[in-house]
């Protein structure tokens, strides 16, 4: 499969609280018959000829002592798995580029409730131990108060030495210091308006 992908969340809702079961991924292969479960998967996507697997591994917030988060490398063809980068996060759009060498992905590792999102720009090859920000906030050519956009599609060129990314303008931390009647509240209309303002709410 070509499209990115995203594991199914299996929920159940009880009335006293929610809780979630793990989502497992299940690699199956067509010509052998061999299965490989791949346990708390979050994400996962495959390159183009379909030989190397990407995925992400999620923890919950209250298992701080686990090493299992991060960004998990599968090669199909050497049936190795590699941990390409390690923590808790969030890790999204997985791109390879056409020969399926190269690796680039979003990561913002930010805190969960964090009202601002960090993101960062991953890059990934074999010859790495581990990926590598290659962009982010403060990197030479990034404008100032700009940074990577979480919400930008990344894509290598066809011949795989360029990789397109989206910036974003860093948005303004809203105060939350601030109680509702402190906020100005402008209703505007018109004098020659069909009712007045009263009427019109």
């Amino acid at each position: 499969t070509d499209g990115k992908t995203t594991a199914p969340a299996d929920t159940t809702a009880s009335k006293a609280k929610k809780t979630t079961k793990i989502s497992t991924l299940h690699l199956f292969d067509l010509a052998t018959g061999d299965t490989l479960n791949f346990q708390q998967v979050d994400q996962y996507d495959f390159n183009k000829a379909g030989d190397k697997l990407v995925f992400t591994k999620k923890t919950e917030a209250k298992d701080s002592t686990s090493n299992i988060a991060g960004v998990y490398l599968y090669d199909l063809t050497n049936k190795t798995l590699k941990k390409i980068t390690n923590g808790r996060g969030t890790y999204k759009n997985f791109t390879f580029d056409d020969f399926g060498n190269q690796l680039a992905y979003l990561g913002d590792r930010s805190a969960e409730k964090s009202l601002v999102k960090d993101f960062n720009l991953y890059y990934y090859t074999a010859q790495l131990d581990t990926a590598r920000i290659a962009v982010q906030k403060n990197t030479t050519g990034v404008p100032a108060n700009w940074a990577v956009s979480g919400d930008g599609d990344l894509k290598f060129s066809k011949n795989g030495q360029k990789l397109f990314l989206g910036l974003a303008p860093i948005p303004r931390v809203r105060d939350t210091t601030l109680v509702d009647f402190e906020h100005a509240k402008v209703d505007v209309w018109h004098w020659q308006d069909d009712y007045l303002q009263p009427q019109q709410l």
